[in-house]
């Protein structure tokens, strides 16, 4: 029941602001990526990490999973972890990394986290351009500036 409530509670504002109200912004693209890597853990590799949240909140074992995958303690050939596993498991956690990171870095910065984040994915050269092309501007718009008042 905690994995379907954790669903539930990401799901429930999800509908609102994605299919009524839809206005996308870096946190709601957040939470979409935890759907997606929670559902990506269950399908690909029969771990719910509801309850293995669970379990790490309530300090116990959950005792209704589903399926009853958490009881098993023997684990068919079928069921281990290979190499390729593996292998596809830290390729998709890479994948999804680059994607928070080109997603935060090419997004057009209209809300204040935005800008905030991409000043934090950028590198020390990137910055101290970004502060030469301010200082720049600055400087042109003081000279440039004319007084036709008189």
């Amino acid at each position: 029941r905690f994995a379907w409530a954790l669903g539930f509670i990401l799901a429930w504002p999800m509908f609102y602001y994605l299919v009524i109200h839809f206005e996308p912004n870096p946190i709601k693209v957040l939470v979409c990526l935890i759907c997606m890597a929670l559902l990506f853990f269950e399908a690909a590799f029969s771990i719910c990490l509801g309850c293995k949240i669970f379990e790490w909140i309530k300090r116990k074992d959950p005792k209704y999973c589903p399926g009853g995958v958490c009881e098993m303690n023997i684990k068919e050939p079928i069921q281990r972890f290979d190499p390729v596993q593996k292998v596809l498991l830290i390729a998709t956690v890479l994948i999804m990394g680059y994607g928070i990171y080109a997603y935060f870095a090419k997004l057009p910065d209209r809300t204040i986290f935005v800008k905030k984040m991409k000043t934090l994915f950028m590198t020390k050269a990137q910055l101290e351009a970004m502060q030469k092309a301010k200082e720049k501007a600055e400087e042109e718009a003081f000279f440039n500036d004319d007084d036709d008042d008189f």
